[in-house]
């Protein structure tokens, strides 16, 4: 019998923690170097979202510097997470790829003329030492993509198909790398046979020992690259079944010194990014400050920014939880800007009356609803909605009545208007004005910041942006 010893390294959910990656370069190496040695072969995976914009050189380069590290650390493949096309659009796949020097794995993922984005690559054939091994990657389906004109199959639909065209390319061996979390992944191995081992992301769990389910050894690795995962396989090269298997989640302690070459590659991205930060966009003559929970320069500035994005608007509506930090009086440059508003919402367009715009505000200028911080913005409060275009009149300490004018004339509830906002205004998360994304134009895959360096740029010296846009006027 001829058997084949694979061990399988694994990190999810990495989020920009660029530490902990030097760190597992280091962990990697080393246990790539043992396992050769001793006639093995080693493969590192990653399951996607390793990018994040807690991670300055994630956000200006639209998670690519991240993939590009995780290139040096040694890493072979990387499925797609949800991330980046949900942040940036779909066309931002296309950079991860490039940066990482190879195609992003996802194989449930297509324009809806069934051709696969630029980018991305279903999966790959590995072949050791005679014996090829596939490698599927799956990204989690969810209702956002539909505004990027994209379609996410389930991966149980996808799977089969896939696994079929992987063993007629000569596939012995099945390995899936899921981005659609440990609950979906286990559904998944009770519905599809013909998977032998499925490395998991998403969902942050971590899965120590594996589970075998349906003959699928399922494991995950937790978040940040606290862990390692490591397994290794015995595989009888004959029928192509796996003969046994162990497995361990391998800390990733502070005490474990930083890889020289991911080292570098971090510093060739930085060298990047500052080519990037540095450009400077104009002038601003004032201090553009941001406060959070209250109207402010820096929420107002957003608001005029996205009214004349959209050369029709008559009025816009922005809250303030897209801020950081304000920006400071002087000339301003790209890392600047970026840094103060790293929010990956998109511009758009839809047209509403006033009596949808007197709900909105009246649900957005609650104390309750500015302070409330929902757990997909992790932990940043809702903020002050903030507009343009417009004057809003709020009347009571908890407002019960709003008047909204543009210049001295009443905007009339009946009355129809073109409005500027972003996807997070309008959508279900917020839920003050939820509407479908077959209502709304979307300018993608342009994000808040671009749309600021645009204004910033067409105006400087940026002079004063006003406050008192919202009047409120207490009761009694």
């Amino acid at each position: 019998m001829s058997t084949l010893n694979l061990t399988l390294l694994h990190t999810n959910d990495l989020h920009g923690r660029v530490e902990q990656v030097t760190k597992i370069g280091t962990l990697v190496r080393g246990i790539r170097r043992e396992v050769t040695d001793k006639g093995g072969h080693c493969l590192y995976l990653d399951a996607g979202d390793c990018e994040d914009t807690i991670l300055l050189e994630s956000a200006l380069t639209k998670g690519s510097a991240m993939d590009a590290i995780l290139r040096s650390a040694g890493c072979d493949h990387v499925a797609l997470g949800n991330a980046i096309p949900f942040r940036y659009g779909i066309q931002a796949i296309q950079g991860l790829a490039d940066s990482f020097g190879k195609p992003i794995l996802c194989g449930n993922m297509h324009w809806k003329d069934g051709s696969v984005p630029a980018g991305l690559r279903r999966y790959v054939i590995e072949t050791l030492a005679g014996f090829q091994i596939a490698i599927i990657g799956l990204t989690a389906p969810m209702d956002p993509y539909n505004i990027f004109n994209v379609q996410v199959e389930y991966p149980e639909t996808a799977l089969p198909g896939l696994i079929d065209e992987a063993k007629a390319d000569g596939a012995r061996l099945i390995l899936v790398v899921s981005h659609c979390g440990k609950k979906n992944d286990v559904k998944l191995a009770e519905t599809v046979r013909g998977i032998d081992v499925l490395i998991g992301g998403h969902s942050h769990d971590r899965i120590e020992p594996p589970l075998v389910v349906n003959g699928a050894i399922i494991t995950q690795a937790g978040q940040y690259g606290e862990v390692l995962g490591r397994i290794d396989l015995e595989i009888d090269t004959t029928t192509g079944n796996i003969l046994q298997h162990t497995a361990q989640l391998i800390p990733v302690e502070q005490t474990i010194p930083a890889d020289a070459q991911v080292l570098k590659g971090v510093d060739n991205e930085r060298k990047r990014i500052h080519k990037i930060s540095d450009i400077p966009l104009g002038t601003l003559e004032q201090e553009i400050g941001f406060i959070e929970g209250e109207e402010c320069r820096a929420g107002n500035l957003l608001a005029d920014a996205l009214l004349e994005h959209f050369q029709d608007a008559q009025v816009s509506f922005v809250m303030g939880m897209h801020w950081e930090e304000g920006l400071k009086r002087g000339i301003l440059t790209k890392g600047e800007l970026f840094s103060a508003n790293r929010s990956t919402g998109n511009p758009g367009r839809i047209r509403v009356t006033g009596r949808q715009l007197e709900h909105f505000l009246l649900q957005a200028l609650q104390q309750d609803n500015i302070t409330h911080k929902p757990p997909q913005m992790r932990g940043r409060m809702n903020g002050m909605p903030h507009v343009a275009g417009m004057q809003v009149v709020a009347y009571g300490e908890k407002p019960d009545k709003v008047e909204m004018f543009i210049g001295n004339r009443r905007i009339q509830p009946d009355e129809q208007l073109i409005a500027a906002t972003s996807d997070y205004e309008i959508s279900e998360i917020l839920n003050f004005l939820p509407i479908p994304d077959d209502e709304v134009e979307y300018d993608l895959p342009t994000i808040l910041p671009e749309v600021l360096e645009t204004y910033i740029r067409r105006h400087t010296p940026l002079k004063e942006i006003h406050n008192g846009r919202i009047t409120f006027i207490r009761s009694g």
